[in-house]
């Protein structure tokens, strides 16, 4: 799992960072802060980002090949 975080702590939207409108919200996808929970610790799903796969991606393309 990879974070969703607000602008405040990314220079904005970018390859490595594309933004992702959430509930009327714009968050950026952080590729480099990945984390594991257990399945239990999961909770309902509230979006589907399947529409975002391209750019995701993308950014993980960036961190894991520098490509």
């Amino acid at each position: 799992m990879a974070s969703l975080v607000s602008e405040r702590i990314v220079s904005g939207p970018s390859r490595l960072h594309p933004a992702i409108r959430l509930e009327g919200a714009v968050l950026y996808f952080d590729p480099t802060d990945f984390l594991s929970l257990p399945m239990k610790a999961m909770r309902a799903p509230i979006a589907n980002l399947a529409g975002e796969r391209d750019r995701i991606v993308a950014a993980l393309d960036l961190v894991f090949t520098g490509i």
